[in-house]
């Protein structure tokens, strides 16, 4: 955290200190009250003088009709839509402590300087925009700093106060802070004995929580996508009933490096609580939150560029249902991952919107939904499993798919089953078929058979199970071990080619094989 320079509430010449300082000197994150004397009689003289204070310097400003002036402070301030922030404060430990209770000291995150930068300037400019402003945000959050007192200005009941971490044994939250949060988002709660609690384990410290933050109403538990990604959080944070927001710090003011931006979602338990209740990913039942006598939800962080691209996936995803639906409960898409050869053609779908895009947008689209088709080498497995009233010996074993890939797939069944446009695009990347007989119907696995791995736990070379049209097709294998019969000696490591050297039995099951690899 970067040192702040902390005025007065009633400093009325702090913003003209701030403008004569060097560029780089960072806005205070106070609360500075207006100018309250009427100042606007000297504003030229001011002006010659370099005197550059906002508050006196824009008489043509304060002559445009009142609607436009609110407007461009909208403009200046998107915050003063009302939309819910996500305000963040650090632990950060004493210099010089002179008391047990001052080892920690509660103060600003250094975007906090950046997020606020427009709201702050309002505030201390004149009085019709610091009016406008504190009609927003009518609450505040006492920070005490020595002789000073710091202040940030806030909506108690939409913004939600972030804490990465928040310890349970030091007193370093000050009271005039505490009473005023609602809203806690938190990394994790750590006890003195160093243990962390966050998701479903806050329930075992809600009474010690409230007991910091008396008027807490909301608990969110950080959901980092950059650590736990999307896969088991749903994707609830891609709807529309959820709040978003967005923070995107200037690194030449906060002193981190590009790239640092930061999306929050979160439900919107106001407007939509029935949405929340029904889809959204709970840390807790909504009985315990009830006995707990606070509500505990998850708040998604979306951080770097590959948890962005999941969440346009997501989005994306959202907006186009039919899509994100296409072939899972027609007969097209069998659930084992593989697809119905004889219906594995188009479905014909109307996505007209969609259609019309430009096509080097709709490819992107394609690869953003479908990250196979960067065509980086898979490895696709298939298992051997043991009929117990096989008609015919050779119908003792059948070789089945990996119930893993028909999730592995599943995007790719999706597009070769949307329509002829995302098909192509399929077969272009993965042009070779894994054949399976399935009774009366043929199955097929797309593949790219020069880069993609077939994996095998185990193989035995006295049962005829692999489908002429798969074995032929494979050049890559991965295996476990072989077995000459079932039950017999398995096979691995350097033991694999003398058993098949002599029998040529190799080719009879994988005639097309190139290179093999053993699983260790």
């Amino acid at each position: 955290m970067h040192p702040h320079t902390l005025d007065s509430p009633n400093d009325a010449n702090s913003v003209a200190e701030s403008s004569r300082s060097s560029p780089r000197k960072r806005l205070r994150l106070i609360d500075n009250e207006a100018q309250e004397s009427d100042e606007q009689c000297s504003s030229e003289h001011r002006v010659r003088d370099g005197d550059q204070a906002t508050r006196s310097a824009f008489p043509q400003f304060m002559q445009l009709p009142p609607n436009l002036r609110h407007h461009i402070w909208k403009l200046h301030c998107p915050d003063l839509s009302g939309k819910p922030r996500v305000l963040g404060f650090i632990a950060k430990k004493s210099e010089a402590p002179t008391e047990p209770s001052e080892h920690w000291t509660l103060t600003t995150d250094r975007t906090l300087a950046c997020q606020t930068k427009s709201l702050r300037a309002m505030l201390s400019t004149h009085r019709e925009s610091r009016s406008i402003a504190v009609r927003i945000f009518p609450d505040e959050l006492a920070l005490d700093k020595g002789s000073e007192r710091a202040i940030v200005r806030f909506r108690k009941e939409t913004d939600v106060i972030f804490l990465l971490n928040l310890w349970l044994d030091v007193n370093y939250v000050p009271p005039n802070f505490a009473t005023q949060v609602q809203n806690l988002s938190i990394g994790a709660v750590r006890d003195y004995k160093g243990k962390n609690y966050y998701g479903e384990a806050l329930l075992q410290v809600v009474p010690a929580v409230k007991g910091i933050l008396p008027n807490l109403k909301r608990l969110y538990s950080l959901w980092p996508m950059v650590i736990s990604g999307t896969k088991d959080l749903g994707n609830w944070c891609a709807t529309d009933y959820v709040h978003k927001y967005m923070l995107e710090p200037d690194y030449r003011e906060t002193g981190f490096g590009g790239g640092t931006k930061s999306m929050f979602c979160w439900p919107d338990l106001d407007t939509h609580p029935d949405f929340a209740r029904s889809e959204v990913l709970k840390p807790c039942s909504l009985e315990e939150m009830e006995e707990a006598g606070l509500e505990i939800w998850w708040m998604a962080m979306f951080q770097r560029e590959s948890c962005f691209k999941a969440y346009d996936l997501m989005r994306w995803l959202y907006l186009n249902p039919h899509s994100a639906n296409a072939g899972d409960d027609d007969e097209q898409m069998a659930s084992d991952g593989t697809t119905n050869a004889s219906n594995d053609r188009p479905t014909r779908r109307a996505f007209p919107q969609f259609v019309q895009l430009p096509p080097e947008l709709r490819h992107r689209i394609w690869e953003l939904y479908c990250p196979d088709l960067s065509g980086k080498p898979r490895i696709l497995q298939f298992t051997v499993e043991e009929n117990h009233a096989p008609t015919e010996p050779s119908e003792r074993f059948t070789l089945m798919t990996k119930r893993s890939l028909a999730c592995q797939t599943k995007s790719l069944r999706a597009m070769l089953s949307t329509h002829r446009e995302s098909r192509s695009i399929v077969v272009r990347t993965f042009p070779d078929e894994l054949a399976l007989d399935k009774g009366s119907k043929h199955a097929v696995v797309r593949f790219r058979k020069e880069t993609d791995v077939v994996f095998l736990l185990d193989l035995w070379l006295d049962s005829s199970y692999i489908p002429p049209n798969f074995a032929t097709q494979v050049q890559n294998l991965a295996i476990g071990a072989v077995q000459e019969s079932y039950g017999e000696t398995d096979y691995y490591d350097e033991m694999l080619w003398p058993s098949f050297a002599g029998a040529r039995l190799w080719d009879k099951k994988v005639g097309g094989l190139v290179r093999y690899g053993i699983c260790t």
